[in-house]
């Protein structure tokens, strides 16, 4: 079974010995909350991190349109946004910013 070694940008990096995973001794990230999948085994906890790096510092990816609103990921925030009228708005998860777009579109 794998272990924890730490945790970087809401990511925990896990440690699985050898034949648990791949022959080897490998490391791989597994996501908190929502954020994106870092898929990969890597041989050390830096090659992790870089990996989960060129995820997050991706430009902003779209994820839906509610209501006729674009809703993008913001990988470097770990935050979903989207613009309502003249404001724009940044929550953790998809179903905050359905509620904001919600309330705002009643103005």
């Amino acid at each position: 079974m794998g272990n924890k070694r730490t945790d970087y940008r809401g990511y925990e990096i896990w440690e699985w010995a050898e034949g648990e995973k791949t022959p080897e001794r490998v490391y791989s990230a597994v996501r908190k909350d929502k954020r994106p999948e870092v898929a990969g085994y890597m041989r050390t906890v830096d090659a992790v991190k870089k990996l989960i790096d060129s995820e997050l510092d991706k430009p902003p990816e779209k994820v839906e349109t509610y209501k006729g609103i674009d809703i993008y990921y913001i990988g470097k925030d770990a935050m979903f946004q989207a613009k309502i009228g003249n404001r724009t708005g940044k929550r953790k998860n998809v179903e905050q910013i359905h509620k904001l777009i919600d309330r705002l579109k009643k103005d």
